[in-house]
């Protein structure tokens, strides 16, 4: 149990690294977001949360603020 805690603080420890890398990047919903689910940013899976907004499936999302492990995006904006 104790390597699995360690393994987990250390990809915890990366991520924090890439959240400046992270903000602004556009994804896809890859489940329902209500307000939480999930969504792939540069071909990586990550949970996210909206503002409060659902969110379909497939929608293509926007990611806006990283606050220690929480992810939160919206919807993106149309170019």
């Amino acid at each position: 149990a104790a390597e699995k805690a360690q393994e987990g603080y250390t990809a915890g420890a990366e991520f924090v690294v890439q959240a400046d890398v992270l903000v602004g990047m556009v994804g896809e919903a890859k489940s329902m977001l209500r307000p939480a689910g999930k969504a792939v940013f540069g071909g990586k899976l990550f949970d996210v949360v909206t503002q409060g907004d659902m969110m379909e499936k497939g929608s293509k999302i926007e990611i806006i603020e990283v606050k220690g492990n929480r992810i939160v995006v919206e919807r993106a904006k149309e170019s």
